[in-house]
Formats: C-alpha cells, structure tokens, sequence
C-alpha cells in the first residue's frame, strides 16, 4: 500500500507524491537550504567538548514541528518539518531531523573516543 501526500504549493496549487518520496525531497531541501555541514558540525562538536550540549544516546520521538527552536541549530522547527524529542534529565530537547542526525553522529563518535581512552574525555581542537 502506498501512501500518497498532498502538498499545497500556495500560488501553484496541490501536488501529490508519495510519503517516503516527500521525506526524501524535504530533507534534501533542508540540506541545501542550511548549506554544508560542516560548519554545524564544528560547532556541536564544540559543543560536545565544552558540555555546552549533552551527548545523546536512546529513544526519541518525531512528531511534527511546533515552531520551537532547534537545541542543535537554535533555528525554529517549522509545522512542515520533522522535530526529533528526545527526554532527558526532566527536559525535552528537540531538534531538526538532520540536525539529530548529525547530533547523534558526533555522540557515538565523542563515547568511541571516551570508551578508547579509558573514560578520559578528549578535548576537541578548534
């Protein structure tokens, strides 16, 4: 069974597509819109390093955005996107599904290099 999403272009009217085809194209367009990663990338592993942003590890949920701010980009999470919810600590921290990608990422980088050292944490270079 194939589920099909109506999406209105505004001026442009409705377009149809399939469900995974839309995740696909909106998660393209986020990337593209936000530019390389690397430059995010460097900033959460700086982040990371000076447990200015907790690694993260365990479930999540991934309901519809609600305008609140990314915890990774600090960018609103808009009604159309994808906002990851992950519970931690007695908070909710949330952020874009690409930016919990690159969040978990670095994560299970940062404990590998933790586990690998004997539990002392190493400092990231800026």
């Amino acid at each position: 069974m194939e589920v099909e999403y109506e999406l209105n272009t505004g001026t442009n009217g409705t377009v149809a597509c399939h469900l995974l085809c839309f995740k696909v194209w909106k998660e393209e367009s986020i990337r593209a819109a936000r530019g390389p990663d690397d430059d995010l990338r460097r900033q959460v592993r700086a982040r990371l390093s000076d447990d200015r942003l907790p690694t993260i590890d365990g479930a999540s949920k991934s309901p519809q955005g609600t305008g609140r701010p990314c915890l990774v980009c600090r960018r609103a999470i808009e009604t159309t996107e994808v906002e990851r919810e992950l519970d931690g600590l007695g908070v909710v921290l949330i952020a874009h599904e690409a930016c919990y990608e690159l969040w978990h990422q670095e994560s299970v980088g940062r404990r590998k290099a933790t586990d690998l050292s004997g539990g002392i944490r190493p400092r990231d270079s800026l």
